[in-house]
């Protein structure tokens, strides 16, 4: 089972030029040298999965290996929540509840998003959800689609320490009920299944391979 882990963020905002090295692992107010993967043959990667699949834990896992990871619903204005009815961003409420989510859908600015890219020459790997793949699918050499077992990915979100969102059963209930669209829809445009049910070594590895 993949554990919570703290996750490796950029230190500058999406308006710089560039990223720096130094990066910060969330919630330990210490700072650590992280030198990316320089390539020639700079290529795009997404990881994604509901919540509770592994995500940040993965993610950690392969920039301690090395890789140029970031978390997109980290970086500010890339993701947020947009009511349904006026299609405005609102802001992040304290408490996400169903009714809540029932009106407001979590999605990607692609302005944003293409900033976001812009910033480095690096190949880098994108972590999190995203619901508007089909129109960004060509942006991405290849995108992964964590899935395990609901009792799994619920446990997960009912231990975890450093994310409290999903922790209400309102929540759990809400995720239960899409999640096998979520990984349709990512299959349908050709996302590559990872089984996160194995330990995060396993799932590491699997991904790793595909990164070429």
């Amino acid at each position: 089972m993949l554990s919570s882990s703290n996750f490796l963020q950029p230190s500058e905002s999406i308006n710089t030029t560039l990223f720096y090295s130094v990066v910060f692992i969330k919630s330990i107010p210490l700072r650590r040298q992280f030198e990316p993967c320089y390539t020639t043959n700079m290529k795009k990667y997404w990881i994604t999965g509901v919540s509770g699949t592994g995500k940040t834990t993965v993610g950690v896992a392969l920039a301690n290996k090395g890789f140029y990871v970031i978390d997109v619903e980290e970086v500010e204005g890339v993701c947020g929540w947009y009511s349904r009815e006026t299609n405005h961003f609102v802001d992040f409420p304290k408490t996400v509840t169903a009714e809540f989510s029932d009106a407001h859908q979590w999605r990607l600015d692609l302005e944003k998003l293409d900033q976001l890219l812009d910033t480095t020459n690096k190949s880098v790997i994108l972590v999190g959800m995203n619901d508007v793949l089909k129109e960004t699918m060509s942006t991405f050499e290849k995108v992964f689609i964590l899935r395990c077992d609901p009792d799994v990915f619920i446990g997960r979100l009912n231990t975890r320490d450093n994310n409290q969102f999903g922790k209400e059963d309102s929540i759990q209930q809400n995720i239960l009920g899409f999640y096998k669209r979520y990984e349709a829809k990512m299959m349908d445009v050709g996302a590559i299944s990872i089984d996160s049910n194995q330990n995060v070594e396993d799932v590491v590895e699997q991904i790793a391979s595909h990164l070429v």
